[in-house]
């Protein structure tokens, strides 16, 4: 999940590529040592299994079919972990600094990753190896995701601070193409099941739904009142789910962008939409 944009200009991660916004203004005094990071685990009866960092965990993705977890945090380094015994399944390393973003994609076969410098690295999860490195960014990528295709041929979208989406193929004949719209930091992305459409949330407080195709805006749903820091489809793709600031939720339809159900928290809702299928229950 990402912070508030003011949290941002004022003290960004290590390396961090943030509009505006120097370094040298963040309280936090970081060492040159990417690869410092410290880790560790520890379990409580076989029950409870922690693993602690030296440096912040700035993403998580799940993949229930293999039963891995990946973390990106600023070591420059992706975690993979079992979820059954929460033990190492290896270290996919490549970012130049801070890694931030993470998802799985084909069934747990392939993992996206952003960092701190605005590259997006697409990983063989089997073979623990890089497939390929896309520069494109001019800021920090906040989310990736991948389109749920064919594995041979991935479709990856990503959200950065430099206010754009871009898509990416493995494809050499489909060039990159960048998605403009939004007027503030992108905040999340995430790709419809059938890969059609793409939702995606900014700080301007708005959310975009974009035709995977041609990168058309198909429509722009506005209603929160603070900037929307994550959102998601429902699985079956007929319902999208927002969270703002503003300390709510919004179910959407899909169909035609109209809100349809506004759900108020007790406080900010800055965590990622983890439980998408809560859209489609809240609709209901």
């Amino acid at each position: 999940s990402s912070s508030s944009s003011s949290q941002h200009a004022t003290c960004p991660i290590p390396g961090e590529k943030v509009p505006g916004s120097p370094t040298a203004n963040c309280k936090r005094k970081v060492s040159d040592a990417c690869d410092d990071a410290e880790e560790g685990a520890s379990s409580a009866s076989g029950e409870l299994q922690t693993m602690a960092y030296k440096w912040w965990v700035r993403g998580l993705a799940v993949c229930w079919e293999t039963g891995l977890v990946a973390l990106a945090s600023c070591s420059c380094r992706v975690q993979l972990l079992g979820l059954e015994q929460w033990s190492s399944r290896g270290e996919l390393k490549g970012h130049r600094r801070s890694a931030r973003s993470v998802a799985f994609g084909a069934g747990g076969q392939l993992l996206a990753s952003g960092d701190s410098t605005g590259a997006v690295l697409l990983w063989d999860v089997a073979r623990n190896c890089k497939m390929e490195c896309f520069d494109g960014h001019t800021a920090a990528v906040t989310a990736v995701a991948v389109a749920q295709t064919d594995p041979a041929r991935p479709l990856l979208v990503s959200a950065s601070l430099d206010k754009t989406l871009r898509l990416w193929s493995l494809q050499k004949s489909v060039s990159p193409r960048t998605l403009r719209g939004h007027l503030s930091f992108v905040w999340d992305c995430a790709f419809s099941p059938d890969a059609q459409h793409i939702l995606s949330c900014s700080d301007d407080g708005k959310l975009k739904l974009w035709e995977s195709s041609t990168g058309r805006v198909v429509r722009t749903l506005r209603g929160h009142k603070e900037s929307v820091n994550a959102c998601r489809f429902s699985p079956d793709g007929q319902f999208l789910l927002s969270a703002s600031d503003d300390a709510t939720l919004r179910v959407w339809r899909r169909q035609d962008g109209r809100c349809v159900r506004l759900l108020a928290a007790t406080s900010s809702s800055r965590g990622p939409c983890l439980l998408a299928e809560t859209a489609a229950a809240a609709a209901a």
